[in-house]
């Protein structure tokens, strides 16, 4: 019986050519074209969830005031991290990100700029959920002259040879043992490095402020389960305003699984592509619907001029289901 079905299908479209390919073709387009647009949707959705304590990783932002004037940023001042661990029992993990500015990377006969290099605290390698190839992510940093490379980074200067205990010289004067290898960060993380070296680093090369006014890098929190985040919000302000007594801010917390899709930019209150996103989806359903509708429409009206096929199939005993899945 399913041998006749394809074989009176193919009858009919070798029949009808023209109506066949417009039918079978607006449906492929739209079922392609939606999900393509489904892809890149759940792409954008993705972003940092790769982390399994992600949930519990908030960036630490500020709303500052002055005159009237309203500006939001994203950056915090370099001493406020490990103080805020310290004194703020919900916070139970820190790190300080610096990103550095192009560095010269030396390896005997291998010479590159490289300027995806941060600066950050250990905590960086507890909170977030970076895989380790070689070395160990609990000690990795505890040098202030180690360094961690990605996998893409180690092959580039070692091949594919062990790179632990090897010498990376920076700037043609400060040697870098390597302590670990990590896996290469995924396309769907908001932040994207290929060497981290510690951030005590910053106090060798004269780049580290102990200013609670000067907002020069991104800090990250990761709080206890249930945490209050108001109270929280409360108690990073207080800090920073013994600190710095003149401060007009405000700080906060933003989750990292937001900051992709809903993420206030720079001096700006624009959202991230949140609204984007939910406008391709409804216009990713949209096209489904048409073309959906458009292939009902076409194969009813072509059923239609059928009649005579139809009115044998019931006299000859064809029942109602096998006429549904031919027509």
């Amino acid at each position: 019986m399913i041998k006749n079905f394809f074989l009176i299908t193919f009858r009919n479209i070798s029949k009808n050519k023209g109506a066949s390919f417009i039918n079978v073709t607006g449906l492929a387009i739209g079922l392609a074209a939606s999900l393509l647009i489904l892809l890149w949707v759940q792409n954008e959705l993705s972003y940092e969830k790769y982390n399994l304590q992600g949930e519990d990783i908030y960036r630490v932002e500020q709303d500052q005031n002055y005159s009237g004037q309203l500006y939001h940023v994203t950056v915090t001042p370099q001493p406020c991290g490990p103080v805020w661990m310290e004194k703020i029992p919900e916070i139970i993990e820190q790190t300080r990100i610096n990103r550095m500015s192009r560095f010269l990377f030396r390896q005997g006969d291998n010479v590159f700029f490289e300027s995806s290099v941060i600066a950050a605290d250990s905590g960086l390698f507890r909170m977030f959920t970076l895989p380790f190839v070689y070395g160990d992510s609990r000690t990795a940093l505890n040098s202030p002259h180690s360094i961690v490379l990605s996998e893409k980074l180690s092959k580039k200067y070692f091949g594919t040879a062990n790179p632990l205990g090897k010498t990376l010289t920076l700037e043609n004067k400060y040697q870098f043992m390597v302590s670990g290898v990590m896996k290469d960060l995924p396309n769907n993380s908001q932040y994207t490095y290929e060497a981290v070296i510690p951030y005590s680093f910053l106090m060798e090369i004269g780049v580290y402020s102990s200013s609670w006014g000067n907002n020069s890098i991104l800090t990250f929190v990761q709080l206890v389960k249930g945490a209050n985040i108001e109270e929280v919000n409360g108690k990073i302000t207080d800090i920073v305003r013994e600190n710095n007594y003149n401060s007009p801010t405000t700080f906060n917390v933003f989750p990292l699984l937001d900051i992709h899709l809903r993420s206030q930019f720079g001096f700006t209150q624009s959202n991230g592509p949140v609204i984007a996103v939910t406008i391709f989806s409804l216009i990713a359903i949209f096209i489904l619907l048409i073309a959906c509708i458009n292939f009902i429409n076409l194969s009813t009206a072509k059923a239609s001029t059928r009649g005579k096929e139809i009115g044998i199939k019931k006299v000859a005993g064809a029942d109602q289901l096998s006429m549904i899945i031919q027509f």
